[in-house]
């Protein structure tokens, strides 16, 4: 259905003057005077947040890319760890995935601020430098 304007009954309550009744089923209405001084009084931007708010913000903001950042790692490692198993499996290792891993294992540790991720990082990290040390006593 298209409504192309107002109906002819809107029209005809519009031209009646507000029905009041007093009591407590009485109609709504809008102060008038007060808030019109309210609404001219505002001004313009006003400053959202301190400085306490924006660095709180900053500061979550942190500690998910910190997360997001150790995640990587682990997936990383844990990467390298099955490009590793699979060299050893093939008889031949790819000597440059080895010398990322060992980079990957000496790299300083991002503290993510989630307990069980840093337990899943000891762990990884614990295989990756067990793996390490399996092959320097292999090779040397």
């Amino acid at each position: 259905m298209r409504v192309t304007g107002a109906s002819q009954a809107t029209k005809a309550r519009s031209n009646k003057p507000a029905r009041r009744s007093s009591g407590a089923g009485g109609a709504f209405e809008v102060a008038r005077g007060r808030g019109q001084r309210r609404a001219s009084s505002l001004r313009g931007p006003v400053a959202l947040a301190n400085a306490d708010t924006i660095m709180a913000v900053q500061m979550v903001d942190d500690a998910d890319q910190r997360k997001r950042k150790t995640v990587d790692r682990g997936n990383e490692m844990l990467d390298l760890l099955d490009d590793l198993k699979v060299g050893l499996l093939a008889g031949h290792l790819a000597e440059h995935k080895l010398e990322k891993l060992k980079r990957a294992v000496t790299q300083k540790h991002l503290i993510s601020g989630d307990r069980h991720l840093e337990d899943l990082m000891k762990q990884i990290d614990l295989r990756a430098r067990v793996e390490l040390a399996k092959l320097a006593k292999i090779s040397g």
